[in-house]
């Protein structure tokens, strides 16, 4: 004999785990937009930090008569050391 109320509430669990998949389905799409977004937005800085660092500074510092030694090293800070060039 059938027992239509243990199958209903078997349908209510499966239905309930779908939805609950489904939101886990959502929450991880949402998240790898968000990355991706991210990951542009740092591309754009690290292009305008380089351009800053290897044109703006160099070429400022080159019409303003002074030297420059500029120390590049991945996830370092730059170390700017000024000389005063002797036009004299």
């Amino acid at each position: 004999m059938i027992d239509f109320e243990k199958d209903q509430q078997n349908t209510m669990k499966k239905t309930d785990n779908i939805q609950s998949l489904a939101d886990q389905v959502e929450k991880l799409e949402s998240l790898q937009k968000r990355l991706e977004l991210q990951e542009e937005n740092m591309k754009s800085t690290k292009k305008q930090l380089e351009h800053i660092s290897g044109e703006v500074i160099p070429t400022m510092m080159s019409e303003m008569g002074l030297s420059h030694q500029w120390t590049r090293r991945y996830n370092q800070k730059r170390d700017i050391r000024i000389f005063w060039s002797q036009r004299r």
